[in-house]
């Protein structure tokens, strides 16, 4: 099967489907790779490809070697072209293409548009003629992690699939099943919303020390404020869009802090002394909310946009961090 507990159950279901003649050819899948909505997706293609109907995926038929190859003729992926990247009206005329065909291997022809929020309009505008009338034998899967960015009328035209997250439980003793220690095992899926996939590769040693760092310099911004920059030097050599995801849920605690007390809920667990005494020396919920809205205005910008100049970024935040504590003293 899938190999992922919470996925097993949504898997059969796809699969009867597709053996009553059930399963519709407009297809979007809900969720990303930190719930395994990758893995699912596979596994369907194994299905809608594999030669053995009565047992898809097989794994062994020449279709299925085929495709786990990474080289069957009637399976046909789109994504964005790069980071930040759109998927462009070209890429969907070559589906267009696609679908006009007829399969080589005597099953169906199954395209996926991974990241389908992507599509740009022109893009979008023309998928959606195929979707209007989709092309016999032909299974269009769309993934998105944010469907709310999809035209409505691509919406509208597909059936939607949501991938299930798993009960905290079911998550922590998968990644204890992973090799994962029980007390890193929570605070990873804490830190990755309870996501169980992106909560393993959270749960490294390499990761965490890395986190603390950007935590450690972002605290002592708060603390001591300092226009001195040469501090983000180690910070100009990560991935921009890791560091803003380890200060965004830290913020959020402090703003939630603020709002609500010490009763709440935090998602770093491990950070709740450092947290308390932060926000009970700053106990306005307007600073962090702040703060916490400029990082989220970063990562909106480093999503869009590959080429953005991050240290110039970095340091304008960095430097708007002593104004805003003045601003709220």
């Amino acid at each position: 099967m899938i190999g992922l507990p919470w996925l097993e159950a949504a898997g059969r279901q796809l699969r009867d489907q597709y053996r009553q003649q059930r399963l519709p050819h407009g297809l979007l899948i809900v969720g990303g790779s930190g719930l395994g909505a990758d893995r699912l997706i596979q596994w369907l293609e194994g299905v809608l490809l594999c030669q053995h109907p009565d047992r898809a995926p097989c794994g062994q038929c020449h279709s299925c070697n085929l495709r786990l190859a990474g080289n069957h003729g009637d399976l046909l992926h789109l994504q964005p072209e790069g980071k930040g990247q759109q998927i462009k009206v070209g890429a969907v005329r070559e589906l267009v293409s696609f679908s006009q065909g007829k399969a080589q291997y005597g099953q169906n022809q199954v395209v996926l548009v991974q990241q389908a929020e992507r599509l740009n309009l022109a893009a979008a505008n023309a998928l959606l003629k195929v979707l209007e009338e989709p092309p016999a034998g032909t299974y269009m899967l769309l993934q998105s992690a944010d469907p709310a960015r999809l035209l409505p009328t691509i919406r509208s035209r597909l059936q939607w699939f949501r991938c299930p997250a798993p009960p905290v439980a079911e998550g922590q003793s998968w990644l204890e099943g992973q090799g994962v220690e029980q007390a890193a095992a929570e605070l990873a899926l804490a830190l990755a919303d309870h996501q169980p996939c992106n909560a393993l590769m959270l749960a490294t040693e390499d990761f965490m020390s890395r986190r603390q760092r950007c935590l450690e310099l972002l605290r002592g911004q708060i603390e001591r404020p300092s226009p001195n920059l040469e501090v983000l030097t180690g910070l100009l050599e990560q991935e921009p869009a890791q560091v803003l995801s380890i200060w965004r849920p830290w913020l959020a605690d402090a703003a939630r802090l603020a709002q609500a007390g010490t009763s709440v809920p935090l998602r770093n667990t491990d950070q709740a002394d450092a947290l308390q005494s932060l926000v009970g020396r700053y106990p306005t919920a307007a600073l962090w909310l702040r703060l916490y809205d400029a990082v989220e205005q970063l990562r909106i910008q480093v999503e869009a946009d590959n080429n953005l100049n991050w240290q110039l970024l970095l340091e304008q935040f960095w430097l708007s961090i002593p104004r805003e504590i003045r601003r709220t003293a």
